[in-house]
């Protein structure tokens, strides 16, 4: 296991938005996934294009 330090930057939400159409790691209650805020304004999966519901936060690493 490795103990060093992350590097990951978490926003929630109702912090900020991500970037339309720009990949990060979307994080609902229990799982994460690579995906996407699309320009309707959903969450999406990265390779799959599907919708999901429930996202709290995102991520990426800098």
């Amino acid at each position: 296991m490795n103990d060093e330090k992350s590097d990951e930057q978490i926003y929630t939400i109702t912090e900020e938005l991500p970037e339309r159409n720009v990949s990060v790691m979307a994080i609902c209650a229990g799982f994460r996934f690579l995906g996407y805020f699309d320009n309707d304004g959903k969450w999406r999966t990265k390779h799959r294009n599907e919708e999901v519901q429930g996202v709290i936060a995102r991520s990426y690493w800098e």
